[in-house]
């Protein structure tokens, strides 16, 4: 799969659910916004939605912060 623009093997993670990438990559769900083969995905289908070695992912990680 390409995530964020670089190729990741599915093997690389533990399960293939969306939710063990983000463990994978250490993110919170909470903080984050992900698409999948150009579908935004909602925060509450994380948890059922199954990625495959052919899926591009981009995951947008929000940073708070400021003066």
């Amino acid at each position: 799969m390409i995530v964020n623009g670089e190729k990741l093997s599915i093997d690389t993670i533990t399960g293939n659910s969306l939710i063990s990438l983000l463990e994978y990559y250490k993110l919170s769900p909470g903080r984050v916004a992900i698409e999948i083969n150009g579908n935004v995905i909602k925060k509450i289908d994380y948890n059922q939605t199954i990625i495959n070695e052919n899926d591009v992912i981009e995951i947008i990680h929000f940073v708070g912060g400021g003066v």
